[in-house]
């Protein structure tokens, strides 16, 4: 079924990208108000570094940009607000993740009572980040001194097999894990029961989801290139610039984030038949233990 009125269903990618843009626009002050919060920060790091902050270069990139600096004490200051801003995004997104679950049982969804909720995830949010990063840092620490030494040895066709099977699995990992902010937020678990639950729910939709995240990425990307080439164009390489292309995470930071319960859902109606009742019993606390998954479709009916 196409995205429409019932929010509970299975949605393809592309009727994915539709009920997220609806939601988006449906919702766009109170998204806007959220995303704010959030994007203040990056603009800050983005005039210190000289160039706007997509989203998925926080990390990454950041670490090459602090780097340059010859002033030690100021390339502590950038990673400290590299990991407040990265932490924020990942609140104000447990927040957007709250507004799109009130949203699909039908509730006006609220900025103070969206925030309150992430607030009270925060602990849970803050160590589940921790875990995710330490996660991924020993994994890479493994991986790339063999890979380094291979190479360094010239054995490069060992190094290469070694490095884009360890990329596989990161990518493996990464889009299982893309659903566990929203398990985190609707079904208060722990990080490690996050995870856990991730791994139950996301086998036989792996492809789903990365098709649906590539989709959306393509389209932001799109879309960021065209703002910023017309910035550019306008204003050069001013400070003015910079802030501009920055509040392209109005925009982008919403709807990467609803896209995260949007899958999330979808899963669950195709896999547990998950509706409105059962998703407002796990909200209201009326279910616990793993009796909030046994939603089961028989005979058309969910039960």
């Amino acid at each position: 079924m196409a995205a429409g009125n019932d929010f509970f269903t299975y949605l393809s990618p592309f009727d994915l990208m539709q009920r997220v843009f609806n939601i988006y626009g449906s919702h766009f002050l109170l998204f806007t108000q959220l995303a704010l919060i959030a994007t203040i920060p990056k603009m800050i790091l983005a005039v210190m570094v000289g160039k706007p902050l997509a989203e998925e270069e926080d990390s990454e990139m950041m670490y090459e940009e602090v780097t340059q600096y010859s002033s030690p004490q100021r390339a502590i200051v950038l990673q400290l607000e590299i990991f407040v801003s990265s932490l924020i995004t990942v609140f104000i997104q447990a927040a957007m993740i709250h507004v799109v679950s009130e949203i699909y049982m039908q509730r006006e969804p609220a900025f103070k009572r969206s925030l309150a909720v992430a607030m009270n995830r925060f602990c849970a949010l803050f160590c589940f980040g921790l875990l995710y990063l330490l996660i991924f840092s020993i994994f890479f620490a493994v991986v790339g001194v063999p890979v380094f030494l291979l190479y360094t040895n010239q054995n490069y066709v060992l190094a290469v097999l070694i490095g884009v099977t360890a990329f596989a699995i990161a990518l493996y990992v990464i889009i299982t894990l893309m659903i566990a902010l929203p398990i985190l937020v609707v079904e208060h678990q722990s990080p490690t029961g996050a995870i856990r639950r991730s791994f139950d729910l996301v086998p036989g939709y792996r492809c789903y989801i990365f098709c649906s995240v590539l989709l959306l990425n393509v389209i932001v990307w799109l879309a960021s290139l065209l703002v910023e080439g017309v910035v550019r164009a306008i204003f050069g390489a001013s400070i003015v610039a910079i802030l501009l292309s920055s509040l392209l995470s109005l925009i982008s930071l919403p709807v990467l984030s609803i896209m995260l319960p949007g899958l999330y859902f979808s899963i669950r109606v195709q896999k547990e038949g998950m509706n409105m009742e059962s998703l407002m019993k796990e909200f209201e606390g009326d279910m616990d233990g793993t009796a909030r998954y046994e939603h089961k479709i028989v005979g058309g009916e969910t039960v």
